[in-house]
């Protein structure tokens, strides 16, 4: 079938309206809005079908479905050869968020340097719409820089002496340009070079190719976008939420006896959340080929449809152990299996919750990839595989190295406007974590270091060296005294305070709007430790609540003001938003909600509860 023709805001249709015209000299065309498979149908229906290699499906506005070439290797490949001949046109429909380096491939045919090489691209160093081919000589390149994250339609004419490069209807430039592209035996690929080198890395729709030269008119009848180029919200809002930290390890018997209970859900919508987190442990529910353990599933079922039974929505988070990040993230064959994972679980969800109701976090803290694989690459390849099921359903990604929020600038974000880039911060861990730093340090003293202030300096330090130390053993208090110093003097971004804070939430906004602006962010756990749990724990002092309640709303503060969204770390678990004195860990809250809930912390929130009754 022809070009779907369909005008701004219109879905694409099987039955579209089609203009034998547009079909003239057609070599090959793509719409890209078959929304599914691993298969792209010629419209021309010579059976020039191409191979989706890692690419994704798209919702768009303006086309109802496209095609992300977003993550490294992806591509549309023919099995077949093409020729362009000795006049051509090349045409495509293109959004393409701004990127810092490597080439940018729409299309291409051969082996780089060969004779019967060419490509359409965005240049490396510019973002200018450029053609490439050994074979021709002249000025091939259009002067017009596209890399701005909006939907564009791009053409490139040559007949022998002219090339013509058109961007959203209007020719833009006019060069002498020589040389016959001779026919080769190379298959042509949409979206990378050949092998999957060069990936676009941004979105794609429409793409023709034709002998002969046309004009924008004889190509397509969409019109460039207008509200559909202005940057969309995820689907579900996020803002403010809680996560509860109830996972589900292989060493306890899975039962409902941790389960969260319908009075936990009131009483968080009655504290003023508006979004929960729920933790799944993946290897509770997956098989060793990637499937799922369908004895399990009933938990995973429960859980959610408490959350969802008091109308907040529900953000499912997979939240594996170490040892299972060790071995999945590890190696790309063990990957592989995770992948399938993905497929199914996600498959799951849409079977079972709306993206109206439902969210899905994809990992937790990830860590155990090695350096030969870059973690963008995996996390594209978990978004990709995810959204190619789940095509409405917000999804969440991780940054690196355990979440890390300066991880995030490493990495290179996708086109996905219904895609969350995450991060997670209990930092300074000294504060945060307190005495409990002993479980991730081999320096057991500190369980027993005094309490540790917020803000800090070397002058604050320094003035309470002496409580710092009290219950240290000698032999201990050389290491406890440098460790302490050091928390003082802070690191690059400055000493432990507000502004420190505000730092670093304004190093990931600086990220952000280097790649377009339209990106994203939700920091996905933030806490902090209390004096009560810290005692009961490991026999410390903890911090005092008053630091711990400035820590916590200069940290909260410091996303709002950036829009960042949040999701604390925790209920009613090791962390908590509750009072730390009366809670009861694990348990659900009784008659005396106003007992337990700890109105000074959800201050330090910006949330007001709402009384509650009838739990």
């Amino acid at each position: 079938m022809a070009a779907l023709l369909i005008h701004v805001g219109a879905a694409a249709a099987d039955d579209g309206v089609r203009d034998n015209n547009l079909l003239d000299d057609l070599i090959v065309g793509y719409d890209f809005s078959e929304g599914q498979g691993s298969t792209a149908h010629d419209v021309t229906k010579t059976g020039r079908n191409a191979a989706l290699i890692h690419t994704v499906w798209l919702n768009d506005r303006t086309f109802g479905k496209v095609l992300d070439f977003s993550t490294a290797t992806s591509c549309a490949t023919l099995k077949k050869p093409v020729a362009v001949g000795k006049a051509f046109t090349i045409a495509a429909w293109m959004k393409a968020p701004p990127r810092e380096t490597d080439y940018r491939v729409i299309a291409s045919q051969g082996k780089s340097g060969a004779a019967d090489y060419w490509d359409a691209k965005l240049d490396r160093s510019t973002g200018r719409f450029v053609f490439h081919a050994p074979a021709l000589r002249g000025d091939t390149d259009s002067g017009r820089r596209l890399d701005d994250g909006l939907w564009h339609h791009i053409m490139v004419t040559y007949t022998p002496g002219t090339m013509q490069f058109y961007v959203d209807g209007e020719l833009v430039k006019e060069s002498p340009v020589t040389g016959v592209i001779f026919p080769g035996t190379a298959t042509l690929t949409i979206g990378a070079c050949q092998g999957g080198r060069h990936s676009f890395d941004g979105s794609l729709a429409q793409f023709r190719l034709f002998n002969g030269v046309k004009r924008p008119r004889d190509v397509t009848l969409v019109k460039p976008p207008g509200r559909a180029n202005e940057p969309s919200m995820p689907r579900l809002k996020l803002r403010r939420g809680i996560s509860i930290d109830r996972p589900q390890p292989t060493s306890r018997h899975l039962s409902t006896e941790r389960m969260i209970k319908a009075a936990d859900i009131k009483l968080i919508k009655a504290m003023g959340f508006d979004h929960v987190k729920v933790l799944f442990t993946p290897s509770r529910f997956m098989t060793s080929d990637g499937g799922l353990n369908e004895d399990n599933l009933w938990y995973v079922q429960r859980v959610v449809d408490a959350v969802l039974s008091q109308d907040v929505p529900c953000l499912i988070c997979i939240h594996p152990q170490p040892s299972f990040k060790d071995e999945y993230l590890g190696s790309l064959e063990r990957f592989q299996v995770l992948l399938r994972f993905y497929e199914n679980f996600a498959g799951y969800i849409g079977r079972n919750w709306s993206a109206d109701k439902v969210a899905f976090q994809l990992m937790t803290e990830p860590h155990g990839n090695p350096p030969e694989l870059d973690w963008t690459y995996l996390a594209d390849r978990m978004w990709g595989t995810v959204r190619n099921v789940l095509p409405d359903h917000t999804l969440i990604t991780s940054s690196d190295k355990a979440g890390n929020i300066l991880q995030l600038q490493e990495m290179s974000p996708a086109t996905d406007p219904n895609l969350i880039y995450s991060f997670t911060t209990y930092e300074p861990y000294q504060f945060g974590f307190n005495n409990r730093m002993m479980s991730h340090s081999s320096q057991t003293w500190w369980r027993r270091i005094g309490s540790i202030p917020y803000p800090a300096s070397p002058a604050i330090i320094a003035a309470r060296m002496d409580a710092l130390l009290e219950n240290i053993l000698p032999a201990d208090r050389p290491a406890a005294r440098k460790a302490m110093l050091a928390y003082g003097r802070g690191d690059d971004l400055g000493h432990y305070d507000r502004d420190w804070h505000f730092a670093r939430a304004r190093a990931i906004d600086r990220w952000r709007k280097k790649y377009g602006g339209a990106i994203h962010l939700q920091c996905v756990e933030f806490g902090c430790f209390d004096a009560v749990m810290a005692k009961r724990r490991f026999g410390g002092p903890g911090v005092s609540a008053a630091d711990r309640l400035a820590f916590i709303r200069d940290v909260r503060e410091s996303f709002e003001a950036l829009d960042i969204a949040w999701t604390y770390w925790s209920y009613n678990e090791t962390f908590t938003v509750l009072n730390p004195v009366r809670r009861k860990p694990l348990t659900p809250p009784g008659a005396d909600t106003d007992g337990i809930v700890d109105a000074d912390l959800l201050d330090a929130l910006g949330l007001k509860p709402t009384k509650v009754s009838g739990l």
